[in-house]
Formats: C-alpha cells, sequence, structure tokens
C-alpha cells in the first residue's frame, strides 16, 4: 500500500505565462525542507481556464517532476472554485492552498513541516505568516483571530492556513465563486475547527505584483467583498449560530465598507469615480446592504479610518462623486496616531518609549507605553518599524496600551522629522524621591546604545526637524558620562533649538554649568518642599540646602534667569499652607524669583483631591505676591483638575483663611477679555476647561501679535489681555510676547 503525502499542495493558475517559473521555487523549497525526512509531499496545479498556449506551455514545464500533478479545470469560475477541483485529486492528510505568484522561506517550511509531522499534532488548522503577534495568548485563540480576520484586522488569504484535509471534507467547507473568495472560507473554517496551532515563523512571504488579481481595484472585488459579508452574516451551522444574531452588524458592514472604499481610493480620480458610482448601484441592489447604507453612522473623526470613512460615505452618498471623493481622500491621508508617536523620540533605561504620558482608564494608570526593550542591536530602523506596528494597531483598535488616551487624535500621514527627543537611557540618581521609579537606580547605562542612535538619526537627512527639543530626565542625568559628549554633538547641530536638563541639583556639576552658557539650554529642578524635613521625606537624600545653592550657581551663569524653571510637585503632604509659605520664603531669601515657576502634582493620582487643588491656587498666588514673574500649571495637572468643575466660592474662602492675595486669581468675572496666547495642548485645555472659558472671559487662542491685534480690533476692544499658555514652550512663549512689545499685556496670574 501506497504512502499518503504528508501535505498537498494545491496551486491554482489562470493566464500567467510564467507561473512554471514561481511554482518550481515552491519545489524547491519544499523538497529542501522535506530532505531530512521520510515524509514526502504532493504538488497539484489545476489550470483554471487559461489559453491553450499558456496551458500547455505550463503543463510541459511541469510534467517532468513526479511530485507535480497537472489537471484542467473545466471552465474559468475562479481560484476558489479551482482550489475545490484541486482538492479532488488530493490524498494528502495536510491541505495548503498557495497563489502561483508568492515566495516561500525554506526556514519557515521546515519549521511548518515540523509542525504537520508531529505525532502530537491533533489540530485541524496551523496558521503561519499572520499580521499579529499571539506568542501571548492561550485561551480563546482561535475565536481572537476569527473576529480580526472579520474586522480586516488579520491577514485573509487562505494561503496563511493550513488545513486537516479530513477536517475540510468532512465539514464539506467549500469557495465560493469570483473574488475574495477566502474570506466567508476562513470564518467557516474557523468556525468549526477542533484546534487551532499558530506558527510565530514567516513561511509565505507575500509579492506584490502588477500581475496579481487584488493589484486593481473592479467592480468584481466590491462584489466579492459584499458577497463575502452577505455569507458571513448568513452562515450558521450546528456548531456556529447565525452571525447576524450574534454581533455587531453595522459595525461589520461599516467595516467592509470602509475597506471597499479604502481600496477605490487608490486608483485615479477617473476610476474612482466608475467605482463610486458603481458601489452606490451595488448597495441599492440588495436589501440588506440598502438597509445598512441608510442607517444613521455612528463613527466619526476619532474612530478608526475604516468606520470614519464609511459613516463619510453614508452621509454624503448622495453627493456627486467629486466631492465625495474629495472628502474619502481627506480621510485616508491621516490615521489616528499621535504627536509623541509621530515626532519624538523617547530612549528609556533599557527601553524605547512611545511617550511619557500618564492616563488612566477606568481607573487603571496607562501611559509610558514600551516599544521596545533595550537590546544592543537596536536602531533606528528598529524604532520606526515599531512606532508603524504600533499606529498600524491603534487604527485596527488592537493596540490596548493606548486604547483611551486622551492624546490619540487624527492626524495627518507624511514622514515627520523627530521635533522631541527625551533621553533618559540611564540609572543614574543621587535621590530616590517619593514619586519615581526604581528603574532610575543603579548606575548603569542602557543595553542599546543611545549615543549610536542620536548619531545615526542626526546624519539622517531631514531626521531631525529645524525645531528640535531635546529633553534630558530621568535620574541625574549629569552623572552619566555620556551626558558630556552626546551634548556637545546636539549643540554642535542647527537643528536643536532647546535643550532642556532636568537636574535634581544635589551634586554640583561642573559640566552642566558649562553647557548653560549657551542660550539654547535651559534647567528645571524640581523642589517639592519648603523645609529641611519634608525635602528629605519627599526626595529621599540630601538637604535643601544644597539644591538652592547649587541653584543660585546655575543661575548666576544665566544672562536670561528665566531659564532656569523650578518645579514644585504637589502631594497631600506638601500642600499646607505653612510648606507653601515656607517654600516661597526660602525662594525669595535665595534670590531666585526670577525663575520661571512650574506647579506640577503626583501623577500616580487619577485625579487631584480638592487639598491639591487649593494647594495650587495658593502657591501660584504667593509666589506672583512675592514676585514672580511666571508661574503656569503643567501637563499633569492638566490631566487630573477640571477647572471648570471648580468651586469658585471654595477657593475665595481658602485664600482669605490663609491671608493669601486673591488679586492673582483670574475669576471669571473681570471686566478686561483675554486671549491664550499659545497653540498646543495646554491652550486648548485653558480654552475648554476652565470657569473662565465658559464665562465667556477668555474670547481666543493666538500665537502671535498679528493674530493678537486682529482679534483685539476685531472685537471692538480698547484692551485685550494675554495668558501666555503652555508648559514646555513656555519660556519660549514669553520671549515672543516681549518680541512683539505686548509685556504689558501679560496678566500676571492664574486662571480659574
Amino acid at each position: 500500500m501506497k504512502k499518503r503525502p504528508l501535505i498537498s499542495v494545491i496551486i491554482p493558475t489562470y493566464n500567467r505565462q510564467f507561473a512554471h517559473e514561481n511554482i518550481l521555487e515552491y519545489y524547491r523549497a519544499i523538497q529542501l525542507a522535506f530532505e531530512s525526512t521520510t515524509s514526502y509531499f504532493e504538488i497539484i496545479v489545476v489550470d483554471d481556464g487559461s489559453t491553450e498556449e499558456i496551458r500547455t506551455e505550463t503543463k510541459r514545464r511541469l510534467e517532468k517532476m513526479s511530485a507535480v500533478k497537472f489537471y484542467e479545470s473545466p471552465e474559468n469560475k475562479g481560484p476558489g472554485v479551482a482550489r475545490d477541483f484541486g482538492l479532488l485529486f488530493s490524498s494528502g492528510k495536510w491541505i495548503w492552498f498557495l497563489d502561483d505568484d508568492d515566495q516561500l522561506d525554506p526556514e519557515g517550511v521546515k519549521t511548518l513541516l515540523d509542525a504537520l509531522d508531529s505525532e502530537f499534532m491533533e489540530d485541524d488548522v496551523i496558521a503561519h505568516s499572520l499580521q499579529n503577534d499571539y506568542s501571548h495568548h492561550t485561551a480563546n485563540l482561535a475565536e481572537e483571530i476569527k473576529q480580526k480576520l472579520l474586522h480586516f484586522r488579520e491577514k485573509q488569504e487562505v494561503f496563511n492556513y493550513i488545513f486537516r484535509r479530513k477536517f475540510l471534507l468532512g465539514r464539506e467547507i467549500k469557495f465560493s465563486e469570483g473574488f475574495h473568495e477566502d474570506i466567508r472560507y476562513l470564518y467557516q473554517a474557523f468556525s468549526e475547527m477542533s484546534g487551532l496551532q499558530v506558527l510565530p515563523k514567516k513561511v509565505v512571504l507575500k509579492r506584490n505584483s502588477e500581475e496579481a488579481i487584488t493589484s486593481r481595484m473592479t467592480n468584481d472585488r466590491i462584489d466579492g467583498y459584499f458577497r463575502a459579508f452577505l455569507e458571513i452574516i448568513d452562515y450558521e451551522s450546528p456548531t456556529c449560530k447565525k452571525l447576524e444574531a450574534a454581533v455587531n452588524v453595522d459595525e461589520l458592514f461599516s467595516q467592509t465598507l470602509g475597506l471597499i472604499l479604502h481600496c477605490i481610493m487608490q486608483e485615479n480620480d477617473e476610476v474612482a469615480t466608475h467605482l463610486i458610482l458603481y458601489l452606490k448601484e451595488k448597495v441599492g441592489q440588495d436589501s440588506v446592504l440598502a438597509r445598512l447604507s441608510t442607517e444613521s453612522p455612528k463613527y466619526g473623526v476619532n474612530s478608526a479610518n475604516f468606520k470614519y470613512a464609511s459613516s463619510f460615505w453614508r452621509t454624503n452618498m448622495k453627493a456627486e462623486s467629486g466631492p465625495l471623493i474629495s472628502g474619502l481622500r481627506k480621510i485616508f491621508s491621516t490615521r489616528l496616531s499621535c504627536k509623541d508617536l509621530d515626532s519624538s523620540l523617547f530612549l528609556g533605561p533599557d527601553e524605547i518609549r512611545a511617550c511619557c504620558k500618564r492616563f488612566f482608564v477606568r481607573g487603571e494608570r496607562k501611559g509610558d507605553v514600551v516599544l521596545l526593550k533595550g537590546d544592543d542591536g537596536i536602531g533606528l530602523g528598529e524604532i520606526n518599524m515599531a512606532k508603524a506596528d504600533l499606529i498600524r494597531r491603534i487604527n485596527a483598535e488592537g493596540a490596548e496600551e493606548c486604547k483611551g488616551c486622551p492624546y490619540i487624535e487624527r492626524r495627518e500621514i507624511g514622514n515627520e522629522s523627530i521635533d522631541y527627543i527625551s533621553l533618559e537611557n540611564f540609572s543614574y540618581c543621587n535621590m530616590r524621591c517619593t514619586y519615581c521609579s526604581p528603574k532610575y537606580y543603579g548606575g548603569t547605562e542602557a543595553s542599546y546604545n543611545a549615543a549610536e542612535v542620536i548619531d545615526e538619526l542626526t546624519k539622517k537627512n531631514d531626521g531631525l526637524s529645524q525645531d528640535c527639543h531635546v529633553v534630558w530626565g530621568g535620574g541625574e542625568p549629569t552623572l552619566s558620562p555620556r551626558f558630556e559628549p552626546v551634548n556637545e554633538h546636539l549643540i554642535s547641530t542647527n537643528s536643536v533649538t532647546k535643550l532642556r536638563v532636568l537636574s535634581n541639583s544635589l551634586k554640583y556639576s561642573d559640566r552642566l554649568h558649562s553647557l548653560i552658557a549657551d542660550k539654547r539650554v535651559q534647567l528645571v529642578t524640581s523642589i517639592d518642599a519648603g523645609t529641611p524635613m519634608l525635602f528629605r521625606e519627599i526626595r529621599g537624600r540630601g538637604n535643601i540646602s544644597t539644591v538652592i545653592e547649587n541653584l543660585r550657581a546655575y543661575s548666576a551663569a544665566m544672562e536670561e534667569k528665566r531659564r532656569l524653571t523650578i518645579k514644585y510637585i504637589l502631594m497631600p503632604n506638601n500642600a499646607s499652607s505653612a510648606e507653601l509659605a515656607a517654600f516661597v520664603s526660602l525662594i525669595v531669601e535665595a534670590g531666585l524669583m526670577e525663575s520661571m515657576f512650574q506647579i506640577s502634582c503626583d501623577f500616580t493620582l487619577e485625579s487631584a483631591p480638592d487639598l491639591l487643588v487649593l494647594a495650587m491656587y495658593e502657591l501660584a498666588s504667593r509666589l506672583y505676591a512675592a514676585g514672580a514673574d511666571v508661574v503656569f500649571f503643567d501637563d499633569l495637572i492638566r490631566d487630573r483638575v477640571t477647572l471648570a468643575d471648580l468651586n469658585i466660592d471654595y477657593v475665595r474662602e481658602h485664600l482669605d483663611k490663609n491671608l493669601v492675595s486673591q488679586k492673582f486669581v483670574q475669576f471669571p468675572n473681570a471686566e478686561s477679555k483675554i486671549v491664550l496666547w499659545g497653540r498646543g495642548l495646554q491652550a486648548r485645555w485653558l480654552s475648554s476647561s476652565t470657569n473662565c472659558a465658559q464665562s465667556g472671559l477668555i474670547i481666543d487662542t493666538v500665537s502671535n501679535d498679528a493674530q493678537y491685534f486682529q482679534k483685539r480690533d476685531s472685537e471692538g476692544l480698547d484692551d485685550l489681555l494675554i495668558y501666555p499658555s503652555g508648559v514646555q514652550s513656555m519660556y519660549e512663549i514669553i520671549k515672543n510676547i516681549e518680541k512683539s512689545q505686548l509685556s504689558d499685556k501679560i496678566f500676571r496670574g492664574v486662571l480659574i
């Protein structure tokens, strides 16, 4: 009795002049994998109605190989029907459907063969070369992949899956005619199989040939997508209830329609116009499609592209094709991302991060999203690939680490240069602050070479924007042996217009003192207390007097004193009036009131309690009363306080009780109107989340003097105050206002 093949590889082909060459490549790759085994394989080629000349030549070229069998399909009905035809002549234990124009990785084929030949293999389906990583998944893996297949978030090509022949025949799973025949086929297989294994190895390397049947969008492809959708929602078996009753059909329709629109937008305007007209006609011919097309759209600008585009089309489907196509092209020229992910680089201690934001979702603290763990092989290419993958997952609604992030927004697609670099690639710190992380302790550099990444970035054409901002953060950056050489390299680059060093200033640094001579360099130091005892309790080590003396020395080296920012992170144990008053007195006595002052809060808090909200207004008022020129709330306050919800009388009572002047808090009943000067998230927050904004006191946001005067004149105002609205850009905003000779219009105080 002849031994049956381990696997039957079924390949449909249609009018592919050189199909035999690719099939021979398959043959060699598979044969190489089988060399060290006693198993064997067969390749079944099904000609799906090619011209006689091409069919004859393909058959002649392949008939000399005993492992290859050639069959002719009775008529051309598409690759799916040809695969079913080939299945009838197969005898292998496993079935692998391949296209006739791809490439196999020999090592991947060997891994696949080992899995198929295992005596412990009991699953019905083996998946490989998938889009997502499933290494951490165990339970309900098949269901998870099935849902991704349904919503076009996983590869729907049948060649990424190997099927047990007995399973296909027993369940009578057959392909549909026409295009996109894989979609319903895979859904049915995943619904009825008894087991699944996923191989992490790449096996099939997809070739994007111009001859591929899916290389251009056509009426037939639109028909294929909708046919698959209708078959899926109508599919029912003894093991699977009808889908239409089990899932959000509107969501599935929106994904399908969105994909069709995306494919149409890849064509030129002439072809796109024809396809849009056909699409309108198509949905009108089927009652289910017509109903779903006319129902109210549910998805907006913050939805992923397919859903957003489908809603736009459903709202505007009666419009002329030109405006409709223009609107769709605009949608598909954008995607969901964030500024940090697009144009920032966060080099952390043994990890590359996508951001340094901290936010809460249903009580869980999220943020500081990790792109890559440290490795000596990490370079700019690996970082950019990891970014691209995260953006893809965000837009496929699969990035759990970014779900709920308030900073995700719709952004233009483009090769954005890096305009922000955060250097925290070390674990040197001589303090142990209560709000900090142990990852900054230990005294080591990252396992990857951050200096080489920076060098690679600066040498890359347009790698840095012409206004790049560099920040040294983390523990104590001045202790890093790479602090000086990396800074020398950055400062020599004209693209770097600002370099901020976040130092605890406990240890005086000659290197930092020398660096401060450059006008692009700014220093930020957090003090967080007004008394020695509490300082040591919060900061873990050191003396507050040492920090103050070092700050005085650094400030003396600065021609512009506002290049020093003194930060106060509010926590329940440092928010008392006595501690705040002591801090202000300390700063006054040290002669540091010309600095800028940043008020923050503990990032581990989901929302700032009333104690800290009152303290932030009290501290700002005390600083202004003592002579400060610039005091501002930062992004951690922004994310944890909704100013519009404040009880204004409560704030007034607190200030009165502690004998603090109210003149430096802008209450909403003032006579003078205010414009915010800034263009970022801080201005957005103040214009939407303050009592002053809701009362109409804030009338607009500007970013230059022309906009300021235009707003003042258009409103017919004799006086218009300016509120500087920034965090990391606060120094530059103040300087720009001063250059516009509008210093006297700056409101010295804080908004409520």
